[in-house]
This record gives C-alpha cells, structure tokens and sequence, in this order.
C-alpha cells in the first residue's frame, strides 16, 4: 500500500497545483502583494481552523492549538474586522486528518515563502512558518491514523475540503 502521506498527495494535486498558481499571482517583494497574500491565507486558514475545532481535532493532535495560525494572520493584518467565513465540516476523525494535512502542508509552504521575500519580518505569519517545524511529527501522527481504505478515502475527502476552503480553489 502506498504511504498516507503520497496517497493524499496525488488525491488532492490538482487542487493544490490551483491553489499555487493562484497564490504566486501575489507579489510577496511588495507591501500590498503581501498584504493581499496573508488575506487570501486567513480566510481559508480561518475555515479550516474553526472546521477542525467543531469536529475535535484537538482529540486527536493534542498539540492542535499551538498549531492554529489564523490568529497571526489576523494579527498582521491589523485585526481584520472582515466577516468570518463559513467553517468547513469536517464530517469523520478521516477528514480532521484530512484537514490537518493541508494546513501543516502549507506551513511548509510558508517556510519557502518567508525565505523568498524580503517582507517576512514584518509577518507574523510567515516568521512562524519558518521557525516552527512540526511536519515530521505530524507525519508520524499521520502514519498512525492511517487505518486502510476506508480511513484513506476520508482523509482524501477532507484534504479537498480543506484545499476548496481557500478562495482560489
């Protein structure tokens, strides 16, 4: 069987191809790109988050907490005073692990994406994402909720929700 962490990876490539593209439409070397950026992350991220505390997640990864970035999002942004958006359900233990996925996939992401611009200092955000590293213990984690097919093809169900939360998807 091919590892959890491959599976969702092709399960969910095209969304997470769109969802590049659509951010790498912002200028990360300008105030206004990267302001545009840290909205277009908070709203999804925000989804997510508020989805995955509704469905438990902190049952299951008890560190979740820590683990939440909207707050720095919202924080760099000034305190948004934005509607909040509609938090996706998250329906099975399959898909908060499915939503988890995404959201420390993309702190990867905000790894890359601090080193690139010049702007990272004045984000919160994108600081965080290059000091903290939880991916190796959260593919751990990962491995151990992989429980087979079925386990799969929720995971798979809830990294899509998680992926069409953002705006671009």
């Amino acid at each position: 069987m091919t590892d959890v962490r491959a599976f969702l990876a092709a399960e969910t490539h095209d969304l997470h191809s769109s969802l590049d593209r659509f951010a790498s439409q912002f200028n990360l070397a300008t105030k206004a790109g990267l302001e545009g950026f840290l909205r277009f992350m908070w709203t999804g991220c925000l989804r997510v988050e508020d989805g995955l505390d509704t469905a438990g997640a902190g049952r299951l990864l008890p560190e979740w907490p820590l683990r939440r970035r909207s707050e720095l999002l919202a924080r760099d942004l000034g305190e948004t005073n934005e509607t909040v958006p509609l938090a996706v359900d998250f329906a099975s233990d399959g898909e908060i692990w499915g939503g988890l996925y995404v959201l420390e996939g993309s702190r990867l992401g905000g790894r890359i994406l601090a080193r690139s611009t010049p702007l990272s200092g004045q984000s919160a955000f994108l600081s965080e994402s290059d000091e903290r590293s939880f991916w190796p213990q959260f593919l751990k984690r990962l491995q151990s909720a992989d429980q087979g097919t079925n386990a799969r093809a929720d995971m798979a169900c809830g990294a899509r929700k998680a992926f069409a939360a953002f705006p671009a998807a």
